[in-house]
């Protein structure tokens, strides 16, 4: 997670900063599925930029993985979020094969 491009990475944090009032799988479910509490999620609504916050507490975490970040999207039905991170994977291995 830590190599995801500042564009890609951008998309990410825009798509989940958004505020989704009718099934709430926004940055606030993410934060749930990385385990923040309740406390914490209450704290993050009153930040600029809540995302990024719960993103840098998913790379500290054991298993950080960009397949279980996908996973926790999936399920999360946020398939916008997953195409981001599917393009800077395609972008990743076009840069390899030049």
């Amino acid at each position: 997670m830590s190599a995801i491009p500042i564009r890609f990475y951008k998309k990410i944090c825009m798509k989940l900063d958004t505020l989704c009032r009718l099934s709430w799988n926004d940055f606030r479910l993410l934060a749930e599925k990385v385990g923040l509490d309740k406390d914490t999620i209450s704290w993050l609504e009153q930040r600029d930029n809540p995302t990024e916050l719960i993103l840098q507490e998913f790379k500290s975490q054991k298993d950080c993985s960009t397949g279980r970040f996908k996973a926790i999207l999936a399920e999360m039905e946020r398939n916008d979020v997953v195409t981001v991170i599917e393009e800077w994977v395609l972008d990743e291995w076009r840069k390899q094969k030049k």
